[in-house]
């Protein structure tokens, strides 16, 4: 599966959940409007039947009351949706090794990490790659097409992608998709965030 592809799945994935949550926040706010409705009657009522001036400030308090509540209730809302997409992702990202595409995004992901690392190394210098033992046979068909060859090593875990680092170390790009995700989640939440509220 390319990336374009997905990221399509979590697109559509993202937009059903941000439907069902709006609808439910819908209903959410026009119940906490309703009822904010009939305390600020009630308040009123009871202002009229006493009349005095301190039951006109009580029902604009409760009226203020109301709108906090219903900001809360939206707000907890975005937060449980922000959430869930975010593990829904994770949930995706996570099978992405198993997709037809893996190899030509580990190929991508691999020859990013090089180009990045290019301007670090001494020259003649060989990079070293770093995968999960799960990606030795992609990385090995790889390396056969990079001049030069990297050095390979399997001491990673994780969803898949590679790090590439200079020999002594002290040059690293991490191309792992966990590494990548967390890097874009902040972006990513900003955008979900703004297209909740947006609509």
């Amino acid at each position: 599966m390319s990336l374009e592809a997905v990221l399509g799945v979590i697109d559509q994935d993202c937009s059903a959940r941000v439907a069902e949550i709006e609808t439910g926040i819908g209903a959410e706010i026009a119940a906490v409007e309703r009822a904010a409705r009939q305390e600020a009657e009630r308040v009123r009522l009871e202002a009229l039947a006493a009349a005095v001036r301190p039951s006109q400030r009580l029902r604009l308090e409760a009226q203020h009351r109301a709108r906090l509540e219903a900001l809360e209730v939206v707000d907890a809302a975005q937060v449980e949706l922000l959430e869930t997409a975010r593990v829904r992702i994770r949930e995706i990202l996570a099978e992405t090794r198993r997709a037809p595409g893996y190899p030509a995004l580990f190929a991508h992901l691999a020859r990013q990490a090089l180009a990045e690392l290019a301007g670090s190394l001494e020259p003649d210098e060989v990079p070293f790659l770093s995968a999960d033992p799960c990606d030795r046979a992609v990385l090995e068909a790889l390396r056969e097409t990079l001049d030069p060859a990297p050095e390979t090593e399997y001491d990673r875990s994780g969803w898949g992608g590679v790090v590439a680092r200079s020999r002594d170390g002290r040059v690293l790009v991490d191309n792992f998709l966990e590494t990548r995700f967390e890097r874009a989640w902040p972006v990513l939440r900003a955008e979900l965030a703004r297209s909740l509220v947006n609509g």
